[in-house]
């Protein structure tokens, strides 16, 4: 076995998991850096990023299909509410501002935010930044401050 391609495809073959294996810790400890060279790529490379972005999706579309399907269904009153909301809005019933109501940020993303599903009408307009922490502090039962 002298030719060097062939050595390293058997190696792999052979050591598949533990290469995996070593590669994602790799990426966990190294995160921040990983991140940027995959966005330097993905910038100097954009037709082959969306190229392969295209064939991941081909790859995952039936099961990502019946991952939606199964959401709605077991969150069904979040799905409700989040309809609601919309219709409302689009109606011009509910008025969606342009600032966040917790920090008010303005120029970003706002979204509506539901305490209780149960209470459609019910909304408070976050940016994208509290939405995460309000569910954080409601998944977490923790007190993030900052007016939460």
């Amino acid at each position: 076995m002298s030719d060097p391609k062939e050595y390293a495809r058997n190696y792999y073959q052979k050591n598949k998991e533990k290469i995996k294996r070593r590669a994602l810790n790799y990426q966990k400890q190294n995160r921040e850096r990983t991140n940027a060279k995959n966005r330097k790529w993905r910038a100097d490379n954009p037709e082959r990023s969306a190229q392969i972005a295209r064939g991941v999706y081909e790859r995952r579309k039936d099961s990502l299909k019946e991952y939606r399907i199964d959401y709605k269904l077991q969150n069904w009153e979040k799905m409700r509410c989040k309809s609601a909301v919309a219709n409302r809005v689009r109606a011009g019933i509910l008025k969606k501002p342009d600032f966040c109501s917790r920090c008010g940020k303005t120029g970003c993303r706002i979204v509506a935010h539901h305490e209780d599903y149960s209470k459609p009408n019910d909304v408070v307009w976050v940016c994208c930044s509290c939405h995460k922490l309000l569910h954080l502090r409601l998944v977490e039962g923790k007190d993030h401050g900052g007016g939460f």
